[in-house]
């Protein structure tokens, strides 16, 4: 039990060393706002989100086509069969 309290106190004691030496920073706002809107306007993202649009509106189209195909085929088997 003694040696369980030792260790949290050397623990303790490193922390505070750590704490007073490797002082927190605060974050500048203007900083963190300019790099949000460089990466959000960034040209990669652009062109990902681009890319994106194409392969949705193609994957829709094509849905679309095997529907309309689908549909006419059972509209001609269904004259072949009268």
């Amino acid at each position: 039990m003694a040696e369980g309290l030792a260790a949290e106190n050397q623990l303790n004691k490193i922390e505070q060393t750590l704490r007073t030496k490797l002082a927190p920073i605060a974050p500048n706002d203007q900083f963190i706002g300019t790099l949000r809107n460089r990466l959000e306007g960034s040209t990669i993202y652009e062109k990902q989100h681009r890319l994106a649009v194409s392969m949705l509106s193609i994957a829709v189209g094509l849905v679309v086509g095997l529907v309309v195909f689908l549909v006419g085929r059972g509209f001609v088997n269904d004259g072949e069969k009268a």
